[in-house]
Formats: C-alpha cells, structure tokens, sequence
C-alpha cells in the first residue's frame, strides 16, 4: 500500500487589492494595506486585474521596485488580467510600468512562505478564542480552485490519502 501525504496548504488565488483590482491609488499606499492582511505560500496565484491599455504589471527586483525604475523588468504583462504564480518563497515586486503609475504607489511587494502554513482555511490567523485552524471571522476563506484534493498515484496499487478531520463538540 502507498500513502500519499496530504499538501499541508492548497494553493490560493488572490485579487491583488480585491475589489479594486490594479489601479492608480488617489491616496495612500493601498497594495501595503492589503498585502500585510494575507499570508502567501509558494504555488499562490495573484491576479491583477485591469483593462488592458490602461495598466501593465512587471515583475521587478527590490531595487527597481524602491526606484520605480521600469527598464529593468524581469517580466511584464500588459494584457489584463494578469496571473501571477508564486513559485519561490521570499520576497517579490510588481509595479506598473505606465507613465508616474509606480511613484503614486501603484506598487505591490509581497512575502511568499514555504508551503508549510498549518492555517489551510484562510490566509489569515483565526480570531483569539477560536479552535486551531478555525478561519478568521474577518477574512474570506481561501480559495483553493482546482487544488483542492491532492494528486493520486496512477499506479494500480491501493492508495490511501490521509486527510485530517478534526470535529468540536460543545
């Protein structure tokens, strides 16, 4: 018999700034906000959402993300939108490449973990008080698209996939 061991977190797919999607902030530094409120794992999908014509996303080095320098890119994508997957763990950058876009903080810097969180539930910390692994009242749940069960050996022999199930009584 084989056992496959279950992933310890599925992959997500984030909107980078949600609602808003990729564009121009008016004030402030709105992609900081909402990147410091999610918690990345390699395999993790980021979409950037924009009308193409309107914004691109580079993916760019520290340096060329501190200096919005937009001639040394490591990839760009100008159609929208744009998907993203975080394959290494550490630290990324996109900017928008158009016009002032990156200096009026159209920017975004993420820290991507191994893919060993113990929270499978949301990209958030659960609420104080809550069961471990319980997902936060105050985050959506992840969502784990096509990763939600883990791949099967192809094999002919028995497989078993261990998949935890904790249930609380009251």
């Amino acid at each position: 018999m084989t056992l496959l061991a279950a992933p310890s977190v599925l992959a997500a797919t984030y909107t980078v700034g949600d609602n808003t999607g990729w564009a121009t902030p008016i004030s402030g530094d709105p992609y900081a906000t909402w990147a410091s409120q999610q918690t990345f794992v390699v395999g993790d999908v980021l979409v950037f959402s924009f009308t193409t014509g309107s914004h691109t996303v580079a993916n760019v080095t520290k340096s060329s993300f501190d200096g919005c320098n937009t001639a040394n890119t490591l990839s760009v994508e100008t159609n929208g939108p744009a998907r993203f997957t975080i394959d290494t763990a550490g630290s990324h950058y996109f900017i928008c490449t158009l016009l002032n876009h990156c200096t009026l903080n159209q920017k975004l810097a993420i820290t991507t973990n191994a893919n060993t969180n113990t929270n499978t539930t949301t990209g958030n910390a659960p609420s104080p008080g809550s069961p471990p692994g319980a997902p936060s009242p105050f985050s959506p749940p992840r969502d784990r698209g096509s990763n939600d069960a883990p791949a099967m050996a192809a094999t002919g022999t028995l497989s078993l996939v261990f998949i935890g199930l904790l249930v609380y009584l009251n």
